[in-house]
């Protein structure tokens, strides 16, 4: 899309099913990982100008979850999973959460659970540490955390799908754009001009002109060179077959 016009919903000239899996950010897949693209990219296929068909957002979460892995196995063995433990979330998220817990002197327990593709996470530790790297992580994922250091408890909201994503449309003048929900605090209430956000631990505001319900998309990331615009991550394709950028 042209850079002025980085926040307009451009056509896309190929269908959905033929852009997934070609516009996704390089990462290593495993055969797994393939197949259940493939599957959903074959669903996709069934999305076309108009509005989704009855069903397929239910098709197509069920075919993303094939290759989710389970969420226990990020925890480290001093940080205790007491809700959740039969939850799964996709892998990248997983294996990523993983590594950072790792590596943060962090010990106590936590809580899971999901709502759709939304992960929310509550962590008390037994002490406080820096949350820096996970904040990091967490806005990577379109995600937010917010910390209590008073209560050593973090809260972290996070998408557990790395193909569809759950987003707030947002008007800004003459076109729109997406937010991740999760990231997503809501209006402004004295102007309901202004949508308050939160991009991993950073506190954020956009000028809108209005905000839409919030609907369950398919992601479509950007590597970071193709990407226009630093604030744009990619395109989210709504069931209203409504291409929207994606800001975080």
């Amino acid at each position: 899309m042209p850079e002025d016009q980085a926040g307009s919903a451009q056509p896309i000239a190929a269908t959905p099913g033929e852009l997934y899996g070609t516009v996704r950010a390089p990462q290593a897949l495993t055969p797994g990982t393939l197949a259940v693209d493939a599957a959903f990219r074959s669903a996709l296929r069934l999305a076309d100008e108009s509005a989704w068909a009855r069903g397929l957002a239910s098709l197509l979460e069920s075919i993303d979850t094939l290759d989710h892995q389970a969420l226990a196995v990020a925890f480290p063995t001093q940080l205790t999973l007491l809700r959740g433990c039969e939850l799964q979330c996709h892998s990248e998220l997983v294996g990523a959460l993983a590594s950072a817990l790792a590596t943060l002197p962090c010990s106590g327990v936590a809580e899971a659970s999901l709502a759709g593709t939304t992960l929310a996470l509550v962590v008390e530790l037994e002490r406080a540490i820096a949350a820096t790297p996970l904040a990091r992580l967490v806005a990577h994922f379109h995600g937010r955390i917010e910390i209590d250091p008073g209560r050593q408890r973090w809260k972290i909201l996070v998408p557990s799908s790395a193909r569809l994503l759950r987003v707030v449309p947002l008007r800004l003048e003459e076109h729109w754009i997406a937010v991740s929900w999760a990231q997503f605090l809501g209006l402004d209430i004295a102007t309901q001009r202004e949508a308050q956000l939160r991009i991993g631990e950073e506190p954020d505001r956009l000028r809108v002109v209005e905000a839409g319900p919030a609907v369950v998309g398919v992601r479509f990331d950007l590597d970071p060179a193709l990407r226009r615009r630093e604030r744009y991550r990619g395109l989210v394709l709504t069931p209203a077959s409504q291409w929207l950028p994606t800001y975080a």
